[in-house]
């Protein structure tokens, strides 16, 4: 159910490996990618809750010509956590979802950039902190 999808604000960060010369290894915008996200659970192999999933994942976005944006992201980079099991979809399910979200992810953020070292979040002057 898309309509029941929620997006926090994306947070920038920097990549800082380099090429062997020194130089930045890749030009891209790099955030991580905070979605809150329903399921109506089942599965096969794997069952899942129905319910909401909070997922974390490192992003680039390349931007190889104008008004064209590819993101790329490896899947083994992020981490997902279940966050409130309900009966079904509804508004107040999801604002309950999106309270417990926001009191999770900073612990999420931590574990995801420790998983990455090469990532350091941008503070609002536009360094790295």
């Amino acid at each position: 159910m898309k309509k029941y999808n929620h997006s926090f604000h994306d947070i920038a960060v920097v990549d800082t490996r380099t090429n062997r010369d020194g130089s930045r290894l890749r030009e891209p915008v790099e955030v991580l990618q905070v979605r809150l996200t329903y399921s109506k659970g089942g599965g096969d192999w794997r069952p899942e809750p129905r319910g909401w999933t909070l997922h974390v994942q490192p992003m680039s976005y390349v931007r190889p010509e104008p008004g064209v944006v590819i993101g790329r992201y490896t899947p083994t980079e992020g981490v997902r956590r279940f966050v409130h099991a309900v009966g079904r979809a509804s508004m107040k399910g999801q604002r309950e979802a999106i309270a417990k979200a926001k009191a999770m992810l900073p612990s999420l953020v931590t574990f995801c950039l420790e998983h990455n070292p090469h990532l350091s979040v941008v503070d609002a002057t536009g360094g790295a902190a």
